[in-house]
C-alpha cells in the first residue's frame, strides 16, 4: 500500500478529496432536502452527483490501469461540471427560502427554519468546495513519472 501511495501524485490525491467532500455534500443535501422544514428532495441533484463521483471513481481506476492518456483529460471537465449543476440546482431550491428565513418577520425566531438554513448553506459550500478541488486536479498528474 506504501508503495501505490509513493506513486500517486498531487492529482490523485485532489481526485480522493474530491470524492469524499461530494459524498459528504450529497449525504448533507439528502438530509436537507428531506428534514421536516424543507421536505422538497430532488432526485436529479442525487444522480448528477452519484455521477460525478462516479466519474472521479472510474477515472482513477483507468488512470492506475492504462496511465495517462490524453482522452482522459475530457474526464477533467465532466466531474467538475456536473458538480457544479449540482450547486445551482441546490442553491435554486434554496433562495426563496434563505430570502424568507433572513429578510421577513414570517420566520423570525423558527429555530428550525434556522437550522435547516445553516445546514442548506453547508451542504451548497461542500458542493462548491468539491467543485474546486476537482477542476484545481486537473492541473495536477495523477501519477509520479
Amino acid at each position: 500500500m506504501k508503495a501505490f501511495l509513493r506513486k500517486q501524485s498531487t492529482g490523485f490525491f485532489f481526485s480522493i478529496a474530491t470524492i469524499v467532500i461530494a459524498l459528504a455534500a450529497l449525504l448533507v443535501y439528502i438530509q436537507n432536502g428531506n428534514n421536516a422544514y424543507y421536505n422538497d428532495y430532488n432526485p436529479e441533484i442525487v444522480i448528477l452527483t452519484i455521477i460525478a463521483i462516479a466519474v472521479e471513481i472510474i477515472f482513477i481506476v483507468l488512470v492506475q490501469t492504462i496511465g495517462e492518456k490524453r482522452w482522459l483529460d475530457i474526464a477533467y471537465l465532466i466531474s467538475p461540471i456536473l458538480l457544479v449543476i449540482s450547486a445551482i440546482a441546490f442553491i435554486s431550491i434554496r433562495v426563496k427560502s434563505a430570502g424568507i428565513i433572513l429578510g421577513s418577520e414570517l420566520e423570525k425566531g423558527n429555530v428550525e427554519a434556522n437550522q435547516a438554513l445553516t445546514q442548506a448553506f453547508i451542504g451548497i459550500g461542500l458542493y462548491l468546495f468539491a467543485m474546486i478541488i476537482s477542476a484545481t486536479k486537473s492541473f495536477f498528474s495523477q501519477q509520479k513519472q
